[in-house]
């Protein structure tokens, strides 16, 4: 790379933001404190959090189903159909931050 090239800018931009990158990163505990009031919100009826469970769980949901089918189109509709379960369920969910735990037993 050229000293001074626009791809050599874009590097050291790149070296400069990575630090601050890693700092922003939500911890766990902020991750799992932010999933309390959308479960809450869900379990009300509030279909819009709980599709945002559905896109933040999803990938779980489908990797966990295929490690037990072994077959990435069963393990979709596995996890699509635990989610409905999930969504009827929810009310009955004591700790939201259990979730992830609790829709892996659904899966299963």
């Amino acid at each position: 790379m050229i000293v001074g090239s626009p791809q050599a800018r874009h590097s050291d931009m790149l070296l400069q933001e990575a630090p601050s990158a890693i700092h922003s990163t939500p911890s766990y505990e902020s991750r799992m404190e932010d999933l309390d009031p959308l479960i809450i919100s869900a379990s009300s009826g509030d279909v819009a959090a709980f599709e945002r469970l559905v896109l933040r769980f999803q990938g779980m949901a489908v990797g966990y189903a295929f490690a037990i089918l072994g077959d990435f189109h069963l393990a979709e509709d596995a996890a699509q159909e635990a989610f409905v379960e999930a969504y009827a369920r929810l009310p009955s969910l004591r700790e939201p931050r259990a979730f992830a735990n609790w829709l892996k037993r659904i899966v299963f």
